[in-house]
């Protein structure tokens, strides 16, 4: 499925506010797992080209997970990404894509008309324990880090453990090495009580790339009021997701509309200075299936992740007629398009 622009769809004024702001995606999934690779990243190039089509500038392309708990598996990994957006490898690439690591590289990305694209990890288990692995993770593009991913590791709980318990020993040495390192801490998927811990542990703003209000639907994977406000007191930005699942019951919704809603309930509680996007977008549902399938204990059945449906990045301009429509200021129609998540970027990366 090819991703196409709704730019033209919406108000000149919306349309303005996209185009001359940083529009940030800080969660796109899917692409590590080994189906994804065929045709030299085929499938990455083309979603990312969908990004591109409606005025994203910025994407976080995840690279390492809990479910490959191995340093040569996910070194792998991000060598074949950067291989990809190497202009001395793929030229054709390097006229729509550069590979960032950091806020400068990112605005003269989109000051010459191409997508920033950088890493994260959904899950801290490619360190295997070991925290100098840090900042060889760093240094090869991987700007934010999940401390855990819906199970238990060596950080603490996941949203999805049976039990809730705390951060870890391990897990604190963790957060104060990214901390140092420049390294965002990201608490999704993560357990409550973990990630209450490591917002009080975190001396830099934390973040949540792809959650949702609990408040809003009762879903293993939204967080609490409690977990906002925290992330809010450090600094810190929601991205709200796009997964139907994630938004309503019945998990069919991925409108504009209920979107703004996760949105709405954020800047509500803690100000829209908070919040950003994360939406947690895949097209890609029958290898998604396969993946679910596999991971019983991270994809309980009960919890709607079979068949589920996406907000892709086409509905980003028809979020910000929307935000606009509900008398949101221009000011914080750019913060949550991307201008909040660059505020924590400024301050954390090294």
């Amino acid at each position: 499925m090819k991703l196409t622009s709704t730019l033209n769809e919406v108000s000149e004024r919306a349309k303005a506010l996209i185009e001359d702001n940083l529009v940030a995606d800080i969660l796109m999934p899917g692409c590590p797992f080994d189906g994804l690779f065929k045709s030299n990243g085929e499938y990455l190039l083309r979603v990312l080209d969908g990004y591109r089509a409606n005025g994203v500038d910025w994407v976080s392309v995840t690279v390492g997970l809990d479910h490959f708990p191995s340093i040569e598996k996910t070194t792998q990994i991000i060598a074949s990404y950067r291989n990809i957006f190497n202009p001395n490898i793929n030229p054709m690439t390097a006229e729509r894509f550069a590979l960032i690591r950091s806020v400068e590289e990112m605005e003269a990305a989109k000051a010459t008309g191409k997508l920033a694209v950088n890493f994260n990890f959904q899950g801290s288990m490619p360190l295997l324990g070991n925290l100098d692995m840090v900042e060889l993770y760093y240094s090869l593009g991987v700007g934010q880090m999940l401390l855990a991913y819906n199970d238990k590791n060596l950080v603490g709980d996941g949203c999805h453990e049976r039990t809730d318990c705390g951060l870890s020993k391990f897990g604190l040495n963790l957060v104060a090495k990214m901390n140092q390192v420049g390294m965002i801490v990201d608490l999704t998927h993560t357990g409550e009580r973990t990630t209450l811990e490591a917002s009080e542990a975190s001396t830099e703003p934390v973040i949540y790339s792809h959650s949702n209000p609990l408040a809003l639907n009762e879903h293993g994977r939204n967080i609490s009021d409690a977990q906002i406000k925290a992330c809010a007191a450090t600094g810190g930005v929601i991205g709200v997701n796009g997964v139907g699942a994630f938004m309503s019951k019945a998990g069919d919704n991925v409108s504009a509309d209920i979107i703004i809603k996760q949105i709405d309930y954020i800047a509500e509680l803690v100000g829209a200075e908070h919040v950003g996007f994360g939406l947690d977008y895949v097209d890609n549902i029958d290898y998604l299936n396969e993946i679910v399938t596999g991971h019983s204990t991270k994809f309980p059945a009960d919890q709607g992740y079979h068949d589920v449906k996406f907000a892709g990045p086409d509905a980003i301009p028809h979020i910000v007629e929307g935000l606009l429509a509900k008398n949101y200021s221009d000011e914080q129609v750019k913060g949550i398009l991307g201008g909040n998540f660059l505020r924590v970027c400024r301050q954390v990366w090294r």
